[in-house]
């Protein structure tokens, strides 16, 4: 359709039905090189879950890994959120998503959040651990907030990592984060002494909540590995 907002409201239309109907592929990869931005989002948006299922169009994939380079930051984010659904990264695309975590290079707070996030996925690699380092010394709260549960989730265990995680942990923290990096602590399963000893101090937090998650987390870090 010529008008713009037509074609955006059929994107959106295609993302709002549960699931995404399999013939709106077609004409959803098309929209993804669409010149109006609010077009191009809504349409990276809806083919992610056709990439998931498997019934998208050949190179549909690599189109949103292009997104991650798109002039309009809301493509970016929409792109670098849609990817977080997506299921397992091909290397190509996961640096893509790297290349958006550093401040210098990518200005939007909600670009890097949603990126870091979407690295869950992503091949481990000394190039997902330095990227994840970046993203936990980030500036933005729901940057580094997000790198927390991603180093959790991809299951990365690093020295230097840990220690930035285990610095999360301090009364001085904010309640989120220090949960997050609890739940960090809890999916890596990861049985060392200092992660044992912090759990423990944190089991006798006067906030119960702190409590309850690290008491958790301390159960399954003792029936982890070392």
């Amino acid at each position: 359709d010529p008008d713009p907002v037509v074609r955006e409201a059929a994107a959106h239309a295609a993302l709002m039905s549960v699931p995404p109907p399999d013939e709106a592929g077609p004409g959803l990869y098309k929209l993804l090189g669409d010149p109006v931005g609010a077009v191009r989002a809504e349409a990276v948006n809806a083919i992610g879950p056709l990439v998931a299922r498997g019934v998208a169009p050949a190179g549909a994939l690599a189109a949103m890994g292009k997104a991650m380079s798109d002039s309009e930051s809301a493509v970016r984010a929409s792109a670098a959120l849609a990817l977080g659904h997506v299921g397992d990264l091909p290397e190509a695309v996961a640096l893509q998503l790297m290349a958006r975590l550093d401040p210098a290079v990518e200005s939007s707070a909600e670009v890097r959040a949603n990126a870091v996030s979407a690295l869950s996925r992503a091949p481990k690699s000394d190039a997902l651990k330095n990227a994840l380092r970046t993203a936990l010394h980030d500036a933005d709260e729901s940057v580094h907030t997000r790198a927390l549960a991603t180093t959790g989730h991809a299951g990365l265990r690093d020295e230097e990592m840990l220690k930035l995680v285990l610095s999360r942990t301090g009364a001085q923290t904010a309640k989120g984060l220090r949960l997050t990096a609890i739940g960090c602590l809890n999916d890596l399963q990861w049985k060392r002494d200092d992660v044992v000893s912090t759990l423990e101090r944190l089991s006798l937090d006067p906030d119960e909540d702190i409590r309850e998650a690290a008491s958790f987390a301390l159960k399954q870090v003792q029936a982890g590995t070392p």
